[in-house]
């Protein structure tokens, strides 16, 4: 059936919400994950694509947001794995005798820094 829907059953009609809910509830228990809203995908979506360096006028677009502040300031958010990487950028530029940088340093701040909120 050609409705213009977007999320369709196997058979092209409307997806029924209580259905939805339960095919996301046990997705999320197969990953292993806790619950989350459905609509966490979004937000998910636009920080995946800016940790990819995905330009956020893009990002503004695909989720059809109006303002790209919207696009900023509520969609899109920093991970753990982020502020680690940016950390170790900055200890790449001042080394000392003692703190010898080596390959592992982003996994080393990302260990040291995981889960720690940003000051």
């Amino acid at each position: 059936r050609d409705d213009n829907l977007v999320f369709i059953t196997e058979v092209g009609t409307k997806l029924n919400a209580p259905n939805l809910r339960r095919q996301w509830e046990r997705l999320l228990n197969r990953a292993g994950v806790s619950y989350l809203k459905f609509h966490c995908i979004r937000h998910t979506f636009a920080t995946q694509l800016l940790e990819r360096n995905v330009n956020i006028k893009t990002i503004q677009y695909l989720l059809g947001h109006s303002s790209i502040q919207t696009t900023l300031n509520i969609y899109s958010h920093v991970s753990d794995d982020s502020k680690a990487n940016a950390i170790s950028k900055l200890n790449n530029i001042f080394p000392t005798d003692e703190n010898t940088i080596t390959e592992d340093t982003v996994e080393e701040t990302k260990a040291e820094y995981k889960g720690k909120p940003a000051s």
